[in-house]
């Protein structure tokens, strides 16, 4: 070869240098940035696969069937779920029944079988290291009534679940675990009177839901909430003439919300705690709502959101799909825009009835003490709540989505059966 020959060659190598110093990563073959390149271990290479399932990562199915060819893997996966949910029942706020029904909304119905079967796991090494609350128990007794039997060993469903409840954020605790007194939520006796009172108002309400008949419907609805206003004086007179010791404190509770359109199913329930002497803070990316009360209006917020919430779906899913004047469907944004309405609407009619109601009581039970006490009341869940959110933020609805879905909405709303009296008495200002 001669001089010049190599000469250009040799600028020729460097040239090829040059190029492969300043090109991209090659992500296709080894190096720094491929998934090749990662640890080995069997627990990396979980750690690895869960964190890229959660980044959206395209290298999530490369990694999965490496680590689906690990004789260990699921071995790993399931000490790294055990350690994920029992962090959320041990400090993480999370009940047991909770967790499994959160998975649910989130991921396939075998995931969420795979979420109850690890609380239980975990819940049995808990309690087997302290006693558990009643209200903790319940909710562990409910994940084991509703728990299949165990299905055999997935390590896709056994990942996914765990880069999901690897994730899952610290809530509110309303119920300690196994290991810790109930602070400021002292254990109290079911209150018999009370029980019975509640079960006539569940009876009355479910016959205004399934008869077909308007008038008996109504008739139905307004007993029943002829019963909850009466009830409602008397514990709220009850409540102040009572000793300091001897008085119930607001709770706090968490009603899950059911998909879809779970945020605008949101601002019903908010309404309805709000007019019923409660306090909604709404967390519908979660899937649940933090209702402060006392107890005895607790459950009939409840009803009364579930009885509404019935005649809001039935009324909305009449309209069929929607379409606008081009042939586009518009039905999502019209059952959004609906369900807001509706409950807007269905607030003002609560505020209005109580109200009245109000002022009609201060005659027959003596005003001089009744407003007090309810306003007593009120002040105790206010700071029940801000005690628990300090931070809270005040949103409001988003209206005029869909003009034809607020029209729809408020209509519905005006005819919704509520009865003649208000459901609780509650000021308003």
């Amino acid at each position: 070869m001669g001089r010049n020959s190599r000469t250009r060659a040799r600028a020729e190598r460097r040239r090829e240098q040059t190029s492969r110093a300043t090109a991209p990563p090659d992500h296709d073959r080894p190096g720094p940035s491929s998934d090749r390149a990662l640890p080995l271990s069997t627990d990396e290479l979980v750690i690895a696969t869960a964190t890229a399932r959660r980044a959206s990562d395209p290298r999530y199915e490369r990694l999965l069937s490496r680590l689906i060819d690990r004789p260990d893997a699921w071995a790993a996966i399931a000490r790294y779920q055990a350690l994920a949910v029992s962090r959320l029942l041990d400090g993480g706020g999370w009940l047991p029944d909770e967790v499994p029904r959160f998975v649910g909304r989130e991921l396939p119905r075998a995931h969420a079988a795979l979420a109850a079967a690890t609380v239980l796991t975990v819940a049995e090494r808990l309690t087997a290291e302290a006693p558990a609350g009643a209200g903790w128990q319940a909710s562990l007794d409910r994940v084991a009534e509703g728990a299949g039997p165990a299905a055999p060993p997935d390590v896709r469903v056994g990942l996914e679940l765990f880069a999901l409840v690897w994730g899952m954020p610290v809530i509110l605790e309303i119920e300690p675990p196994p290991g810790r007194a109930a602070t400021g939520r002292p254990a109290r006796p079911a209150d018999p009177v009370t029980a019975r009172h509640l079960e006539r108002v569940r009876a009355l309400l479910a016959k205004a839901e399934s008869t077909t008949f308007p008038e008996e419907a109504d008739a139905f609805t307004a007993k029943a909430q002829e019963l909850i206003a009466r009830h409602s004086i008397a514990a709220a007179m009850l409540h102040d003439g009572a000793a300091p010791g001897g008085r119930s404190a607001p709770v706090t509770v968490r009603l899950w919300l059911d998909d879809p359109y779970a945020d605008a199913k949101s601002w019903l329930l908010s309404e309805v705690a709000g007019a019923n002497g409660g306090r909604c803070v709404m967390s519908p990316s979660l899937g649940f709502c933090t209702v402060f009360a006392f107890p005895d209006d607790v459950a009939a917020i409840e009803l009364l959101y579930t009885s509404l919430r019935v005649q809001a779906v039935a009324a909305m899913t009449r309209h069929g799909a929607v379409r606008d004047a081009d042939g586009r469907v518009r039905t999502r944004a019209f059952r959004r825009s609906f369900l807001q309405a509706f409950a807007m609407r269905i607030g003002d009619r609560l505020h209005e009835a109580t109200r009245a109601t109000v002022a009609a009581a201060e005659g027959r039970a003596g005003g001089d003490a009744l407003l007090p006490a309810l306003h007593r009341r009120d002040e105790e869940v206010e700071a029940a709540e801000r005690a628990a959110f300090p931070n809270l933020r005040t949103k409001t609805p988003r209206g005029g989505l869909d003009p034809a879905g607020w029209a729809a909405g408020t209509t519905a709303a005006n005819l919704a059966r509520i009865g003649i009296d208000a459901p609780r008495l509650r000021p308003s200002g």
